[in-house]
């Protein structure tokens, strides 16, 4: 009888172990037309920077269409309505001050961008909305916003006529009441492709998926990047992120943690891909793990990625067949230090229709849960899940933390609220400024060639003008130590100061 009754009790804690994958009860957001939270790769969820426990859902086609709760997700609230044009192509993007901002195709030649102020929890919040013209000739297709911070906001688009140069940006420098002319993002040569933005070291970056007719799969992804310096998007070496066969499809999503860059997407054979490599300036070769094969076609996984201090959380649906009836929603979250995803996680198991589930791109860092929504049957669905280490703040999307260690990476930075210092900036020598949090700013005094810098240029001057008398006529500079001569102990203060 004891037996029986420790083989009971073994069932029910096993079972009890199988369900608590289930987080927290799920909650209805709102009501909205099919696909309402299509990603691929969009946001419609947005994460309070300075409360977690305020979110904002876009909700298209519903009454009320932008949802706010103010508990976490226990309940929510049509807060108005931001438009008749907000359909499942729209995405939201906020700053750090909690100021949203909307835009969605309008029509065949325009494209409506909204700004609500924070709190965001009234029609009286909704500033302004305008219609921006797309570039010409061409269909305006789908937009993608993003917020690099309260005064840069872009709008990415695209064209469906011209290959020649489809991929478009339009950038406002004052909150996103006016936007300067269209430019290119990358003359591309593919007429049917898809983009997506995100931060890398605080610069906004583009990824595109490339085909050549109206299928769903494509060649492949490639990236580029914005250059302050030369004030447009370039190439950097890594840029072709995969490329070939045919194979690959236009779900994906992108996410730069912790200096790593990932690009996650499914292929037709039955496998999501991560794609990620250390950023390390757009140099070095791309890495490759699967984070699910199942051996079928899994038709639309809806793969989104969600950035959480220095952690990174994927979710995804998993067909269980090829049917899209009979779907399950799971999360994997990823481990910096081996290398791999962690285990899969089930967020939904009742084996029905839902899609496209994501967080926001960036969750609250201080935040001990991370809000998810999905559609099903023309509904919005919302489920918390735990965030399972303690929080790492990178209040800047610089890709360091304002402490170190375990997982919040080795370097803190030391100023979380500009993204130009960290431990990887460029040092600039005398402007009272600790750029590269080294616990100083650096002394010009080794700058001899007085570019602002100081490396392997200063040195080899140093070292060419060995001996020399620095009373002479323009040597003087070189007596770094001032004894009277230009010597090793010169080299010294220079290689101390690179």
């Amino acid at each position: 009888m004891k037996n029986k009754i420790l083989l009971v009790f073994g069932i029910l804690l096993l079972v009890g172990i199988i369900f608590s994958e289930i987080v927290s009860a799920q909650t209805l957001v709102a009501n909205c037309q099919a696909d309402g939270v299509l990603t691929i790769p969009r946001y419609k969820n947005f994460q309070s920077m300075n409360n977690p426990n305020e979110l904002w859902v876009l909700s298209p086609g519903g009454s009320g269409n932008l949802a706010r709760s103010h508990d976490g997700g226990v309940t929510w609230q049509p807060e108005f309505d931001v438009g008749w044009y907000v359909n499942y192509h729209s995405s939201v993007s906020g700053d750090l001050n909690d100021n949203l901002y909307i835009a969605d195709r309008q029509n065949n030649t325009h494209v409506h961008f909204t700004k609500i102020n924070s709190p965001g929890n009234s029609a009286s919040n909704l500033i302004f909305g305008q219609s921006v013209a797309g570039p010409a000739p061409g269909t305006v297709q789908t937009p993608n916003v993003l917020a690099q911070d309260s005064n840069n906001i872009w709008l990415f688009l695209r064209t469906n006529v011209d290959a020649s140069g489809n991929v478009y940006y339009r950038r406002s420098t004052n909150g996103g009441q006016t936007f300067g002319s269209a430019q290119w993002v990358a003359n591309t040569g593919y007429e049917n492709v898809r983009i997506g933005s995100l931060l890398i070291e605080g610069q906004p970056a583009v990824v595109i998926w490339y085909s050549d007719d109206s299928s769903n799969e494509g060649w492949g992804y490639r990236y580029y990047i914005w250059d302050p310096a030369l004030s447009q998007f370039v190439a950097k070496p890594d840029y072709n992120i995969i490329w070939d066969p045919k194979v690959y499809r236009r779900e994906y999503s992108m996410s730069y943690v912790n200096g790593e860059f990932h690009v996650v997407f499914p292929d037709r054979s039955g496998n999501l891909i991560d794609r990620w490599k250390t950023y390390n300036n757009g140099v070095g070769t791309w890495n490759q793990v699967n984070i699910e094969s199942i051996g079928y076609d899994s038709r639309d996984w809806g793969p989104s990625l969600t950035k959480h201090g220095n952690d990174l959380y994927v979710f995804y649906v998993i067909s269980q067949s090829t049917s899209l009836s009979l779907n399950n929603i799971y999360y994997k979250k990823w481990d910096s230090q081996t290398q791999s995803w962690g285990s899969r996680v089930a967020i939904t198991n009742e084996n029905n229709g839902v899609g496209w589930p994501h967080g926001p791109a960036v969750a609250n860092p201080s935040s001990t849960f991370i809000p998810v929504i999905w559609s099903l049957n023309s509904q919005v669905w919302y489920e918390a899940i735990p965030a399972t280490s303690a929080p790492c703040v990178d209040s800047d999307n610089d890709g360091y933390n304002v402490t170190a260690g375990g997982s919040c990476g080795i370097d803190a930075d030391c100023d979380d609220t500009n993204i130009n210092i960290n431990p990887d900036a460029t040092e600039i020598c005398g402007n009272a400024i600790d750029e590269d949090c080294s616990g100083a700013d650096l002394s010009c005094s080794a700058d001899v060639n007085f570019d602002g810098n100081i490396n392997v240029i200063d040195l080899a001057i140093v070292i060419f003008n060995q001996g020399r008398n620095p009373a002479t006529i323009g040597y003087g500079h070189l007596d770094l130590n001032s004894d009277g001569i230009i010597s090793w102990s010169d080299v010294s203060i220079v290689m101390n100061n690179m």
